[in-house]
């Protein structure tokens, strides 16, 4: 049976977005698993008296059942630099503990470097984040990423991110958005990662049909 992960930002002892995480988790094993059964997220978190001051990430593993959780030190990744992907072939509708198909991409990445996901040709995700455009005036998240994360979910309810078919065309994104902005459940969007778009490298290196 596959297992599923949900990851949901402690900060200050607080869980943030657990509605979006237990939504999610409901479609999840409704959609996968064909279960009804309520599986109360919030019952579940105990976050450790040690876990209480700075963020942590609280790591969710589950199927029928919720089976392991476990409270780590977070840390955000530096990126420097996004590497685009075509990667037709790849499904991550749901949120997998198994993530040996995204991760198969970055045998080549340099430190500092991260995935930008091309699929049929319009822009998706990276590995772990959600991702934004911006043109000088409003933000635009891809129509189709390759996972509707919770915090993308939130942005999209609060009015901040449109959605928008984003065409993998260098000229025509680079001409048309200034910034790009990486985002995920641990990442507020006030703490984005945010690049110039200047910062993708479009090329044939990475290419897997």
């Amino acid at each position: 049976m596959s297992r599923f992960l949900e990851t949901i930002r402690i900060e200050e002892g607080i869980p943030a977005l657990v509605e979006y995480h237990q939504e999610r988790m409901d479609q999840t094993r409704f959609s996968v698993l064909h279960l009804r059964t309520p599986l109360s997220l919030i019952k579940h978190i105990h976050v450790p008296g040690n876990c209480r001051h700075g963020v942590f990430k609280c790591r969710i593993i589950y199927d029928s059942h919720i089976r392991k959780i476990e409270y780590l030190p977070y840390r955000k990744r530096e990126i420097k630099t996004l590497v685009a992907v075509h990667a037709n072939r790849l499904s991550y509708d749901f949120k997998y503990e198994d993530r040996s198909d995204l991760n198969v991409y970055a045998s080549r990445l340099q430190a500092g470097s991260e995935i930008l996901f091309i699929r049929d040709n319009l822009i998706t995700d990276t590995r772990y984040t959600n991702v934004a455009f911006f043109n000088g005036r409003n933000w635009f998240t891809p129509a189709k990423p390759l996972l509707k994360g919770t915090r993308l979910s939130c942005l999209l309810d609060q009015g901040i991110l449109s959605p928008m078919d984003l065409p993998a065309t260098p000229g025509n994104t680079l001409h048309k958005f200034t910034h790009i902005r990486l985002f995920n459940a641990m990442i507020p969007w006030e703490e984005s990662i945010t690049l110039s778009t200047n910062q993708i490298r479009w090329n044939n290196l990475f290419i897997k049909k």
